[in-house]
């Protein structure tokens, strides 16, 4: 776990002529541009020759081959008993595992460097002429993490050596300025994390500074590191990136058993690494060894453990539920390795299935019975309509009667049970073959995961479906040592990821079929339904490592190459949404309100695309206490082919305004430079202050373009507007119902809206339709600079204060570009009143009024025929900080103790967080997107405080002459984990359009200074009558009409927060509110007891959440149990004044939600 790096010196002189040359062009051609401040400006990027020259200039010269590097490097300096150095030493390193070695010699200043070494244990030999031989035992090397180790050689003859026993690898880390931490094998399998479907041993990255869990409603995944989205991280396995890059979540899941070392790079690490300015989550997997070993394990969760939460207990006591949830959770599996030949050729494989059940959704319908579909078929204009009547739900029993056209029809409850449960298997195989000079290693990953769909609402089997999950991995790596000083790694890989959801038989072209009058019946597969992607990854890297003297020098880089293809047309099925029953069996138009919904056109969208990476990097070391780490990366992330598509709208471009619809730019201007210094201040290697510098460039997710495609590929129709889209001409002829509306007779028997699309191929049907668009590519700009201070306790315990800073540009935001509100027409805003006596008894004639108001709401660019809804775009105008400091102790495994504790306190700002709607409590768009500087404010990602610990402890052995006393006091071990994290910030909302720029969702409240903190209230109309008398009537346009409304008054005047109506000015901030933190334990105790002298048994009791603490948090809950809580981050009853007054849910978490409760799992692993 941890940094764990330590330095005994070197006397060395400074040659810093290559880095004076080539380290001031990094910094000019990696400048950040500035971009644009509004939808408005244009988007400037470099184009200078000088710049392309200087680029290709630098990664000719450097740049070999191509990889992302994800082993260990031992490094260090061999001397003398003076402290001169000794060059031209033999150096070898063996692994303790599989007994293989690979050698080195010492440059003339006396540096040896291992490049690339399997993570674990290796013993250390130097021999040199006159001397006698160095051997150190035990050395840990760590995943992408520097260990050093310097040897002082004595006078002597070569057949006597020094021997020394180390206890693992020094804990400092004097050699790199990256921040980092490691979890090892027993750690990422023993301390109490999370279990359930969110199982990975990545969640352990919470227990690291300046790292948050998964903040609720935000996108990406792995938490937010150096206040960053998760959008922002990077996850590879065994050195091969692990991106799904359209969400740009981690793609491969990994047995957590079978995990030799979990490390996290944090925001400042070397130019090898990117594809992510936030963390770097690298997982090493475990191989075979000179030792045939194996497991076999078994996990369960059971609801009969558990506690039960707040909601349950309540349900219980009314005799609403007979007892808790049902919650069912088994994991299975093993694993086993060994050699084939005997320190050569290593096999390793593991495997594990993984069954969730939870509970089953049961709704409550109205239905018709027998006797009432009789009539109803009886009764139905048309055979179409017998049709969709024959896949209706048959009530047992009439309970009342529903009218269709004078005629009473019978109908009952009914109730259908649609199971919800997950079935996961895995299973990995590994292969390592090592021979003189060269090795070669192959993993193979597979993940197939299967859960039902059952679409609608009220769910049927002949609607229902499944979600299918497929993705494997091939990873080939490798290494070759061309000379005692030269060292190449290659790597390849293929991936192939597939999740689908299929219909069949009548699914295929039934609708999505509402019914208010049967109590909203809705029945039919999802609207969303059928759809799915496919992504097939190919990779290429290589890395070159030298040493020179005292230079270290790696370079390479990488090449993907996406075979992308995907399908999804929203409501491509249809959406029927019917006022009444009737109106369904006269087969007229349904007209509720957007629940009558069909897409037309093409859902294939082409994700092929070719992305590459250079780097290189010198670690200079300076002297026996300074090591400079330099290097420059770049990347190039290249649009899918299905961005070209945005042309296909360029008959509505729009010049010198935001709305032209061009092939997306590629972005090429994505040069980062790298610095970072370790210094030591004195000889015994014990201190070392560290800090680094560098800028990173993120991957852009397909998605944005896959939600953003043009009106001549795809449109959906609804059922708004007179006459509704489909009746309009402009995308194919009118339907015949078209002519009778508003009925609409023979709705279904002509075709419904599922009209013979025609693009629009004028300018005046394009520019209507047009709903999104597709900016120029940007990926976004990390800067991140740290500063920190280690100090060595103990051979085995350090403690740290470190200062983590980032600044994000060109990051996601939701616009809309054809958004403005009538302020800016000139409107004046309505006054707000706290106290009904505040309110004036006579408001003159001047006085501003709704209706006003109202006339003046347009459409930005509609005078040039934008007449349509709103026009979206994710524009590269969001910006963030992030500053933090942090206190950090660490002991690892020695004595029978491991912990790892620290406290973080930071700072997080930004002007947007959420880019796509995955939240209600945090707005994905702002208020105007014209004013992005009036969102500037607390972060979503703002955590001002967490505490973090996680420790194992191996009881003390007991010896005894009592084979009974033995067995039942020795082999346990108590091992927990605990996590403080403030609250997540939360935007108060009005739920009404204040600003009338035609979208709510960013529209925030108005404050009450002297009202009662976490109190809500609507507000009531102020009404002008004859004289221009005032009253105060209910907020309805019944009760005033908008020419005689001036304002409004609250309706509650206590409270803090009020909501602001129609044509006013908010004035709450964006994430002013702190939903409540959390605060958990966890722990497990095991007991590890030998059966004969090869088997073990090991039995496990974990409680997650062990003192049962609600907890009513936002944010994910990656650190209890099975993370079952239902804190829905998209429930407007939170956060919403219109939706969570009424409900009385407003700041009400425990009124709105479940608290995530104690939870039990039992385990048993047999080991051999």
């Amino acid at each position: 776990m941890g940094d764990q790096i330590d330095s005994e010196a070197g006397a060395m002189q400074a040659n810093k002529g290559l880095w004076v040359r080539i380290f001031p062009l990094a910094c000019f051609v990696g400048m950040p541009n500035t971009g644009r401040l509004g939808p408005s400006v244009p988007r400037n990027m470099i184009k200078t020759s000088f710049f392309w020259r200087a680029l290709l200039f630098v990664f000719l010269a450097a740049v070999p081959g191509f990889t992302q590097y994800q082993n260990g490097i031992l490094r260090g300096v061999i001397l003398d008993q003076q402290g001169g150095a000794v060059p031209n030493a033999n150096v070898t390193a063996t692994n303790e595992n599989t007994n293989v070695s690979v050698t080195t010699k010492t440059s003339t200043t006396g540096v040896y460097t291992f490049p690339d070494l399997l993570v674990g244990s290796y013993t250390l030999k130097a021999e040199a002429s006159g001397f006698r031989g160095y051997t150190r035992t035990g050395i840990q090397v760590l995943a992408a993490q520097v260990t050093d180790v310097t040897a002082n050689l004595e006078l002597g003859g070569l057949t006597t050596d020094v021997v020394v026993e180390s206890a693992g690898s020094n804990i400092v880390q004097t050699e790199s300025s990256q921040l980092s931490g490691t979890f090892q094998a027993r750690a990422a399998s023993e301390i109490p994390v999370i279990t359930g479907a969110n199982l990975s041993v990545q969640n352990l990255a919470i227990f690291l500074p300046n790292t948050t869990t998964q903040l609720g409603g935000t996108s990406g995944y792995g938490g937010s590191i150096g206040g960053l989205r998760g959008r922002q991280n990077g996850f590879s396995i065994d050195g091969v990136d692990n991106l799904d890059p359209t969400v740009t979540v981690a793609s491969q899941e990994v047995i957590g058993d079978a995990v030799q070392e979990f490390t996290v790079n944090e925001n400042v690490y070397s130019a090898e690494y990117g594809r992510g300015g936030g963390g770097q989550f690298n997982i090493i997997m475990k191989t075979g060894t000179n030792n045939w070993h194996g497991a076999g394990w078994f996990y369960n969760v059971n609801r009969a453990y558990d506690a039960a939460d707040n909601q349950e207990v309540q349900d219980i006591i009314k005799g609403v539920r007979p007892g808790k949830r049902p919650y069912d959770f088994n994991r299975l599996g093993g694993d086993v390795g060994g050699p084939i030949i005997k320190d050569k050729f290593f096999i390793y494989g593991a495997y594990q299935f993984l069954d969730l059940h939870k509970q089953a959704t049961a709704p409550t319908e109205l239905a018709p019975t027998s006797a009432g579909m009789t009539t109803l078929n009886a009764l139905a204009v048309d055979s179409q309509v017998q049709s969709l009547l024959a896949q209706f739900p048959i009530a047992p029993v009439q309970t009342q009667t529903v009218t269709v056209n004078g005629v009473p029809i019978p109908v009952g409850t009914v109730t259908s049970v649609a199971p919800d449960f997950t079935h996961q298997m895995d299973y990995n195989i590994n292969g390592d073959w090592n021979l003189a000079r060269q090795s070669l290693h192959v993993r193979y990953l597979k993940d197939r995961k299967r859960s039902p769909e059952f679409g609608a609402s009220f769910p049927e089997a002949q609607f229902s479906s499944f979600s299918a999950v497929d993705n494997r991995r091939v990873i080939i790596n490798h290494v070759w040592t061309a000379t005692p000083r030269l060292l190449n790694d290659f790597r390849a890989s293929y991936a192939r990821y597939g999740q689908f959801f299929p219909l069949s038989g009548v699914a295929q072209s039934y609708p999505t079929l509402t019914v208010d009058d049967l109590a909203g019946l809705q029945i039919g597969p999802s609207q969303n339904l059928p759809q799915h992607r496919v992504y097939n990854e190919y990779l290429l890297g290589d890395t070159l490592s030298w040493t020179i003297g005292r230079h270290s020098f790696r370079s390479g880089g990488q090449y993907f190459w996406f075979i992308s293809p995907s399908v999804f047309l929203q409501n491509e099925r249809g959406q029927d949404g019917y006022n009444s029953l009737q109106q369904l069996i006269n087969d007229q138009f349904p007209s509720k309100p957007n629940f009558t919904l069909q897409g037309l056109g093409n859902g294939f969208f082409e994700g092929n695309s070719k992305n590459f990476n250079l780097f290189f990097q010198d670690d200079l070391k300076v002297n026996e206490r300074l090591t400079l780490n330099l290097g420059i990366r770049y990347d190039f992330f290249g649009n899918p082919n299905g961005a070209k598509l945005n042309a296909l709208n360029a008959i509505a471009n729009l010049p010198g305004t935001p709305l032209v619809f061009n092939v997306p730019k590629q972005d090429w201007n994505n040069v980062g430079p790298r610095l970072g210094f370790a210094w030591s201040p004195t000889r015994s290697g014990k201190w070392v202050v560290r800090g680094g510098a560098g800028v990173s460039f993120d991957v852009v997710p397909w998605n944005f373009y896959t939600n953003s495609l043009p009106v001549q590929l795809q449109v959906i129709l609804n059922n708004v507007g007179t006459p509704p889209p489909a009746c309009k001409g402009t995308f194919g002829p009118p339907p015949a119902w078209c002519a009778s509306l508003p009925a609409g007779n023979g709705f279904l028997a002509n075709g419904a809206m599922k009209l013979n699309f025609v693009p629009p191929s004028t300018v005046t049907p394009a520019r209507a339709q047009t709903a999104q668009i597709m900016p120029d590519a940007k990926a976004p700009k990390v800067f991140s600079w740290s500063l920190n201070v280690q100090r060595q306790l103990s051979p085995n315990s350090m403690i740290e204060l470190r200062y983590l800073g980032t600044r994000a540009l060109e990051l996601p935001v939701q616009l809309q570009l054809n958004s403005i509100t009538p302020f800016e027409l000139g409107a004046l805003p309505l006054p707000t009143y706290v106290l009904a006596s505040n309110v004036p008894a006579i408001v003159p004639a001047s006085a501003p009024t709704l209706a006003l108001f109202n006339s003046l709401a347009t459409r930005r660019y509609a005078a040039q025929e934008f007449t349509g809804g709103a026009i979206t775009e994710e524009a590269p105008l969001g910006a963030s900080i992030y500053n933090g400091m942090a206190v950090n102790y660490q002991h690892r495994v020695a004595h029978g103790l491991l912990v790892q504790t620290n406290y973080t306190f930071s700072k997080a700002e930004d002007n947007s967080t959420n880019d796509l709607n995955t939240s209600a409590v945090n707005p994905r768009r702002p208020e105007n997107s014209y004013n992005l500087r009036n969102e500037w404010s607390r972060s979503t990602l703002d955590v001002r405080h967490k505490v973090a610990l996680a420790f194992l402890y191996d009881t003390p052995k007991v010896n005894s002459d009592n084979r009974f006393i033995r067995g039942a006091l020795n082999g346990w071990e108590w091992s927990g984990s605990y996590l403080f994290q403030g609250g997540q910030p939360v935007t108060i909302q009005s739920g009404v359009d204040s600003n009338g720029n035609g979208d709510a969702a960013g529209d925030r409240a108005i404050l009450n200074p002297s009202g009662t903190e976490g109190v809500g209230s609507v507000v009531n109309k102020v009404c002008r009558g004859a004289g221009g008398a005032t009253s105060i009537t209910a907020n309805t346009t019944a009760a005033c009409a908008t020419a005689n409304t001036v304002g409004y008054v609250a309706a509650n005047p206590n409270a803090k927060y009020i909501q602001a109506g129609a044509g006013t000015l908010s004035n709450v901030g964006r994430n002013t509110f702190n939903s409540p933190h959390f605060n958990v334990w966890n722990m497990a105790i095991i007991n590890n007891h030998k059966l004969t002298e090869r088997f073990g048994l090991q039995l496990r009791l974990e409680a997650f959440n062990v003192f049962n603490h609600p907890n009513f948090t936002f944010g994910s809950l990656t650190v209890v149990g099975s993370g079952a809580n239902n804190t829905n981050a998209l429930n407007q009853g939170y956060a919403n004044l219109n939706a969570g007054v009424a409900g009385g849910t407003f700041l009400n978490a425990p009124g709105l939600f479940t608290a995530a409760t104690r939870q039990v799992e039992l385990g048993m692993k047999i080991t051999y």
